[in-house]
């Protein structure tokens, strides 16, 4: 019985520093996203403006820049299908289809473009190519990281 004591005791202390870590994971990568002041989602308005300052509004660069941020910043809703015939059933609710992995690919859609773009040279140094790829880097070992910590 002491045994059996002990391993329950020891798989609850293993189970409860894997939900930690797991939990931790996640904070950073909320962090990284939305949080922080360099955080993606900080990061697309002066993303924006640089382009627009540098080629202008009205350009094909601006116009490729902003289309990925709009698509970045919407949120499609889908509702569940109501079951007209169970009246106890709750109405519909919306969920959102905006992942972190698809706002990692986004962002990376507009490295991509920027670097595409012979001119872009923004005064910012959190602005140019070099850190917005490291950042890119960063999101997607971030997403990696939360994903493996799933798996405990």
């Amino acid at each position: 019985m002491t045994t059996l004591i002990n391993t329950i005791v020891a798989t609850n202390a293993s189970e409860s520093s894997q939900h930690e870590n797991y939990k931790a994971a996640v904070d950073n990568r909320q962090a990284a996203f939305s949080k922080k002041t360099g955080s993606i989602e900080k990061l697309l308005s002066p993303i924006k403006g640089a382009v627009e300052a540098q080629y202008g509004k009205k350009t094909t660069e601006a116009a490729t820049i902003n289309a990925i941020i709009k698509k970045m910043r919407a949120t499609k809703l889908t509702k569940a299908p109501v079951d007209p015939t169970n009246p106890n059933q709750a109405k519909s609710i919306s969920q959102s289809e905006r992942s972190y992995g698809s706002m990692t690919q986004f962002f990376n859609d507009i490295v991509n473009a920027i670097t595409q773009f012979t001119a872009y040279n923004p005064s910012s140094a959190s602005l140019k190519i070099p850190a917005l790829q490291a950042t890119a880097t960063q999101l997607t070992t971030l997403n990696n990281t939360v994903a493996q910590k799933t798996q405990f």
